[in-house]
């Protein structure tokens, strides 16, 4: 009799016979080892929860596997598994400044939480990193079934005031791409973004936009003036990215980090804190452009795992850093708890995938790993991208 200890839990069609000859001794099916890294770009304390029992078809504990460990050692050792992911490794790695995953405080699932320092500029930011699988045991039920896994964000200020609450769902279906669920607690209202592929054989290349610098823009605002400016800080945020002397400004903190991935994938325009006078809301409707109006942009970005945040003041033509030691102020900033956005970071294409780590078992190319990273923006906003795809080869 023949078993197999670990059977991909997704496989192509064609390599259906193989796996009913191999398994029909098997327990169970295996499932996908998850990483989920969160990053606090918020100048709050940001506090993620696994709750015990929010969860379906799901392990909460380390896997006793070496997939994971294999994952982090290829990742700091800087082995690609092909040549294609290299500029995002290298990209992720000079703007984060993990260069080992061992330096992350990592822990599994079950009933964990982590509370994340508030963003300082010119500090590091604060991360956290959590592990589980999916099951796609027969006996629970689970096998092609989808597996779901939830937990909680939540912004804190120094007097501990709840200024946002939010709960997510991490939601794997067994024939489409993972997707990320979230609803702000007591509003009643979900949003949802595709993740990407994984858990399939030959998993899509994670390819990234080409072309000029692209922004990721969240508003972190509301009211009015914020409506009325919109069409305006659209141009202006358009100029910004366009502006070489913008980018060249930050040569001065990591001269490796710009490159054309950096600045697609680390890089974030904040639209709040914007005030339009009567001439400028004119100046909107007969022109849709930003020249003359009276608007505030902030521009946040991290550089070796320091946060950098830059502000373009009122009718100003350069852009200014914030000193170091400080926090971005809600107030000040137009900051609105309300409307935390989830989004896909600009530079990410439409077919895109999140399994990070694969290998082939008997001819069959199987998913080992998928990984992703939440990036906390200063209204509990959450930006999403793949963690690097690792391997061997390239």
């Amino acid at each position: 009799m023949i078993t197999v200890g670990r059977v991909p839990r997704r496989l192509a069609a064609t390599s259906m016979l193989v796996v009913a000859t191999f398994t029909f001794a098997t327990p169970a099916f295996a499932g996908i080892d998850t990483v989920v890294q969160f990053t606090n770009l918020s100048p709050y304390t940001a506090t993620v929860s696994f709750s015990p029992g929010d969860s379906e078809c799901w392990y909460d504990d380390a896997p006793t596997d070496s997939r994971i460990a294999e994952y982090f050692e290829h990742y700091r050792n800087d082995a690609v598994s092909s040549a294609g992911y290299r500029g995002f490794l290298e990209s992720f790695k000079a703007a984060t400044g993990v260069t080992d995953f061992a330096a992350v405080p990592t822990q599994p699932m079950r009933d964990a939480h982590a509370s994340l320092a508030p963003a300082v500029v010119g500090e590091k930011a604060a991360r956290a990193l959590f592990v589980g699988e999916t099951s796609a045991s027969l006996f629970d039920g689970c096998k092609l079934a989808t597996s779901r896994r939830g937990f909680d964000l939540v912004l804190t200020d120094e007097s501990q005031q709840v200024l946002s609450h939010q709960h997510f769902v991490l939601v794997d279906p067994p024939d489409d791409r993972w997707s990320l669920r979230q609803s702000l607690v007591g509003a009643g209202k979900e949003t949802s973004i595709q993740l990407g592929a994984g858990g399939h054989g030959d998993p899509l290349e994670i390819a990234f936009t080409a072309g000029a610098a692209i922004l990721t823009v969240v508003t972190i605002g509301a009211g009015v003036e914020l409506i009325l400016a919109r069409a305006a800080v659209r141009a202006a945020v358009a100029e910004l990215a366009a502006e070489e002397a913008f980018w060249s400004e930050l040569l001065e903190y990591a001269p490796r980090a710009l490159s054309s991935t950096w600045r697609q994938m680390f890089s974030y325009a904040l639209r709040g804190g914007l005030r339009v006078g009567q001439q400028g809301v004119a100046e909107v409707y007969r022109r849709n452009i930003a020249t003359g109006l009276v608007a505030r942009i902030l521009y946040a970005a991290m550089i070796e795992g320091s946060v950098v945040i830059y502000e373009r003041l009122e009718n100003g033509t350069e852009s200014v850093p914030l000193p170091k030691g400080s926090k971005l102020d809600a107030e000040s900033a137009g900051i609105d708890f309300s409307s935390p956005s989830l989004l896909a970071n600009s530079g990410l294409p439409e077919e895109r995938s999140i399994c990070v780590y694969q290998t082939s078992t008997l001819g069959i190319t199987e998913c080992r790993v998928v990984g992703i990273d939440l990036t906390i923006m200063p209204d509990g906003s959450v930006v999403f991208m793949p963690l690097p795809s690792v391997g061997s080869g390239g």
